[in-house]
């Protein structure tokens, strides 16, 4: 992605045919995408609908640990998803993003941002922030 971090990341695909949808979780604060496990089972394992995207965000767990503090921001983690889902996916496809804590934060930020178009849903696990008028209620879980 941008600055030259390196994401680690997962992507758990389907043998199913058909077009699956695009699931990206994004971990809490000092966690890490090994939160996702339970949630893996549930949409990949049973199901089978879904292309799933675990990462560490930049700061976390395998990822770099490179980034100044100027660089830890909600828009430049928005930015790194969206970054991270076009190489993998290719551009302008739209994805349900699932935030865990702080990742709820990012979930907004990328509704906020010049991406909204790209949230096809989003699902706010243990947030603590009330989300801002501007944010489509529509999107929210």
């Amino acid at each position: 992605v941008r600055d030259g971090i390196e994401l680690k990341y997962k992507l758990h695909t389907s043998k199913k045919k058909g077009r699956k949808q695009i699931l990206v979780c994004h971990h809490g604060y000092q966690s890490s995408s090994i939160c996702w496990t339970s949630v893996l089972q549930h949409f990949f394992l049973n199901t089978q609908d879904y292309n799933v995207l675990t990462f560490d965000c930049r700061g976390a767990g395998e990822s770099s640990h490179d980034s100044t503090a100027e660089q830890m921001t909600f828009s430049t983690l928005a930015a790194d998803v969206i970054d991270l889902v076009d190489q993998i996916f290719g551009q302008n496809l739209t994805f349900t993003f699932i935030g865990l804590s702080m990742g709820t934060m990012v979930g907004l930020t990328i509704c906020n941002a010049t991406f909204a178009n790209r949230i096809e849903k989003l699902i706010l696990i243990a947030n603590k922030y009330t989300p801002p008028l501007f944010v489509n209620p529509s999107l929210i879980s």
